[in-house]
């Protein structure tokens, strides 16, 4: 089973990478200025949205530790609000992408390259719960 989840960890960490390169090849479409507004527009996001990602951490590893919950449930519910919490980032990055009328050929592969990342963290959730069970 161990042999299992590593390959579940193989196969999202290699989708990051494959969503990293088409999320570059897409930026190759900007120019210069679009390049600087989609920097400008997302430098609080980059800056505070970090912290939900901590605090779902911090409350998992809490619950451990404070309950006696120690099975494959409270990693099941951890999984599922950092895979909210990775669609809701989708969601309104993808949002503030489209109000800033950026060329749809960047935003068709943008949007893919995150479709990819959310479809192989969905595989990898099956993976990581049954190694554990």
């Amino acid at each position: 089973m161990e042999d299992l989840s590593t390959i579940g960890i193989i196969i999202l960490f290699s989708a990051f990478i494959i969503s990293r390169i088409i999320s570059e090849k897409a930026l190759r479409e900007l120019s210069p200025d679009q390049k600087v507004l989609i920097l400008d527009s997302f430098s609080k996001m980059r800056m505070y949205n970090l912290i939900p990602l901590v605090l779902i951490i911090v409350a998992y590893f809490f619950i451990e530790e404070v309950t006696s919950f120690h099975s494959y449930v409270p990693y099941i519910f951890f999984v599922a609000i950092l895979f909210l919490f990775v669609i809701a980032i989708q969601v309104v990055s993808f949002k503030k992408l489209k109000s800033l009328k950026l060329p749809d050929v960047y935003l068709k592969k943008y949007l893919t390259s995150q479709i990819i990342v959310i479809v192989v963290f969905l595989i990898w959730i099956p993976f990581t719960i049954y190694s554990m069970i």
